[in-house]
């Protein structure tokens, strides 16, 4: 492994561990290299901010397996991710918690609503207004599994996502026969 990618395992290692006692709005760039034992200059030299940091932790963990991986329909790439969160959630309900410029919220958002414009073209087949829908249900997704994931008793992943299908349906299924 290329020292570049070693020192950003070493970050994204340490970020995780110091997300673990406390929330990413309060973790700064000195505690994140304090506590693997690197210099901020090297933070900088890879990262411009920590939630770049976050981001670059979801696209090597998630993104790059996704893309690899072969998914018999889109619903399994959207269960892949649901299960995705599941195994990783003491991290990522951190990290949906801060929204703004920079964010994990933002970055996910913006990959999550380009996957979603493709889906929706099976989903919604007749309907002309499949952007308006895929911020809807990106927000209404985003939002769910924030909710999910800060739950004292997290549902399982194939229940939530059950829900999260059975929603999408019923809203297409209204808006194709003009209950909507």
């Amino acid at each position: 492994m290329a020292d570049s990618m070693i020192t950003k395992h070493a970050l994204s290692d340490s970020l995780k561990e110091l997300i673990k006692e406390k929330k990413l709005s309060k973790i700064s760039i000195a505690d994140i290299c304090n506590n693997c034992g690197m210099h901020r200059k090297s933070f900088y030299y890879h990262f411009k901010d920590k939630y770049e940091l976050v981001n670059w932790i979801f696209y090597n963990e998630f993104v790059t397996l996704a893309v690899k991986e072969h998914y018999d329909d889109d619903w399994a790439f959207l269960h892949a991710l649901i299960v995705f969160f599941y195994d990783n959630r003491e991290f990522y309900s951190k990290a949906l918690e801060t929204d703004g410029q920079n964010s994990f919220v933002e970055y996910f958002e913006e990959i999550f609503q380009s996957i979603l414009i493709e889906f929706l073209e099976n989903v919604f087949s007749s309907n002309k207004n499949k952007n308006f829908f895929a911020k809807y249900f990106t927000d209404a997704f985003i939002m769910a599994t924030k909710n999910w994931l800060h739950e004292k008793e997290v549902m399982q992943p194939d229940e939530f996502y059950s829900l999260i299908k059975e929603s999408m349906y019923d809203i297409a299924n209204a808006t194709v026969n003009n209950n909507l």
